[in-house]
């Protein structure tokens, strides 16, 4: 949906004054309330199969999320090392008597979010996700981030009112990583290693572990270097960044303080399709390449 046509619907939902059909008043905005509880109701109907394949997937084969359920873990280790550390910060700011601003709120979702574009950092620091796979990657959050949520400036904030600093904030997450439930899963070559989950190639595959004797092959060993920049770079304000379709079609992320943030050019629904048809494009290629030939397909009959 063009920019145009987005302010042209959104005017038109202005004048229903609700959302049920026998209280508006013309044809046209029933239409629109009826398109606009159909959005609602596929929305939902998503969102539950998606939590009733992972809770089945749980209940029956990893209830305790110990082997294949940490598939489901992806940019959780940073994502809860920073969730516990702005937890304590939320306290102290409770017990000095400092205002807790709304946008400063980063709960276990925004967490895991911002460690999205962490573990994709990594993976693109290593040389295993690049160019347009590795955009492709930190445009889903770049994308939601139009609405907020995932910058990291507003807890930034917050934690430069209470007099923490950015070497304090980096060991007080990697404090709480060392003690993450994925450790144990690989032998680590030094006391300085952790395990993580990280990105090769394209969004969704999983790097995979070289140790032999590793539980599960896509829990891999990182060095908490790399993870200690990542946490530098968020604190620097690297990641506070939104997705935005340029005026040659092309994607692109502006940082949230710039002027060019006021302006975008495109609707988060025009980033979304765009992102849609990226990801299609790379599967169907991959298929592609992967299909036997008519040859080899009666050889494996």
């Amino acid at each position: 949906m063009s920019v145009v046509n987005r302010e042209i619907v959104l005017a038109k939902a202005s004048r229903c004054t609700t959302l049920f059909p026998f209280y508006v008043p013309n044809k046209e905005c029933v239409i629109l309330t009826f398109t606009l509880i159909l959005i609602l109701i596929l929305t939902l109907i998503l969102t539950l199969t998606l939590i009733l394949t992972q809770a089945m997937f749980l209940a029956y084969s990893d209830p305790f999320e110990k082997y294949r359920a940490l598939l489901f873990e992806y940019a959780h280790t940073l994502g809860h090392g920073v969730e516990a550390y702005a937890n304590l910060a939320y306290t102290k700011a409770k017990d000095e008597g400092v205002e807790i601003p709304e946008s400063a709120m980063r709960l276990h979702g925004s967490c895991v979010g911002m460690a999205v574009l962490w573990a994709g950092q990594m993976s693109f620091d290593l040389g295993e996700l690049r160019g347009d796979n590795f955009n492709l990657h930190q445009s889903f959050v770049y994308l939601f981030n139009r609405h907020g949520g995932f910058d990291f400036e507003p807890l930034k904030a917050l934690l430069d009112t209470l007099g923490i600093t950015k070497e304090e904030f980096i060991e007080g997450v990697l404090a709480v990583v060392r003690r993450d439930n994925k450790r144990g899963y690989c032998v680590c070559s030094s006391e300085h290693a952790s395990v993580d989950q990280l990105v090769t190639g394209r969004p969704g595959k999983m790097m995979r572990s070289t140790d032999s004797n590793a539980e599960l092959r896509y829990l891999v060993e990182v060095d908490e270097d790399w993870q200690a920049r990542v946490l530098g770079m968020a604190w620097d304000g690297l990641f506070d960044k939104v997705a935005d379709i340029d005026e040659d079609g092309k994607l692109q992320f502006v940082k949230r303080t710039s002027k060019r943030a006021k302006s975008l050019t495109s609707s988060s629904s025009e980033v979304g399709e765009y992102i849609h048809s990226a990801i299609n494009n790379i599967y169907n290629y991959q298929c592609k390449v992967c299909t036997p030939s008519p040859q080899k397909q009666k050889w494996f009959k």
